[in-house]
């Protein structure tokens, strides 16, 4: 898989300091999007282990996340670590699956979010 949000990582410490701090500018949201982005640049694939199961006790940050917030920094994340063209299959991704989710009041707030992030 290309990344992972909202997921726990681990990587070894080595590997870490290879790829460098999280980017202060991803801050909040898609830092692990970014590193994981970083990591497949570096030839380090991410893996999915669907078998380990973990419980998040504290607080939902993104939930309360503004939408717009989200937009613009996934905008920012995916543009500056796979370009241009990257940037807008995943805009056309998110715009079809909120599109077809926009029934939902929150989805349509996210697919107006991602088209007014887009300019």
């Amino acid at each position: 898989m290309g990344w992972a949000l909202a997921a726990a990582l681990a990587a070894p410490t080595e590997l870490l300091r290879r790829l460098g701090p999280f980017d202060p500018g991803a801050f909040l949201f898609y830092e692990d999007m970014d590193l994981c982005l970083r990591a497949r640049a570096a030839g380090v694939p991410t893996v999915l282990h669907p078998e380990v199961e973990l419980t998040h006790t504290g607080g939902h940050s993104y939930d309360a996340a503004p939408i717009d917030v989200l937009a613009r920094r996934r905008r920012e994340v995916v543009g500056a670590n796979l370009g241009e063209r990257a940037l807008c299959w995943d805009d056309a991704a998110q715009i079809a699956e909120y599109g077809v989710r926009s029934w939902r009041g929150r989805d349509r707030a996210r697919l107006r979010a991602v088209l007014h992030a887009r300019g």
